[in-house]
């Protein structure tokens, strides 16, 4: 057992590489509304939205979201597995940023 949290378990199967990984070089496009990180095959691996997200307003009662994530990788290059960012079950209080699994549109 490690001595801190900034130890790493060295001898841990989970932190193993399988030797058919290669390391393989990636690419950022920026633009104003979304980062894009693509493989040298021009797949797009993450892309993350930078759109302003629209709310549905129906009481003053309730503040605004706060701002929020939305980051979606696509490890085999066509669906998404995302971060659901606005997983709130108290206003003002994120409770959760857990992963969301969705179909690419």
């Amino acid at each position: 057992m490690p001595a801190s949290c900034s130890e790493v378990f060295r001898d841990s199967e989970m932190l193993e590489i399988h030797p058919d990984l290669k390391i393989e070089p990636l690419s950022i496009e920026i633009s104003e509304d979304c980062w894009e990180v693509i493989d040298f095959r021009g797949t797009v691996r993450a892309r993350l939205n930078r759109k302003k997200a629209e709310t549905d307003h129906w009481s003053d009662l309730v503040p605004p979201p706060d701002p929020s994530l939305e980051l979606d990788f696509y490890p085999d290059g066509t669906e998404a597995t995302g971060l659901s960012a606005w997983d709130q079950f108290f206003p003002a209080r994120q409770e959760a940023a857990a992963f969301k699994k969705s179909a690419v549109t």
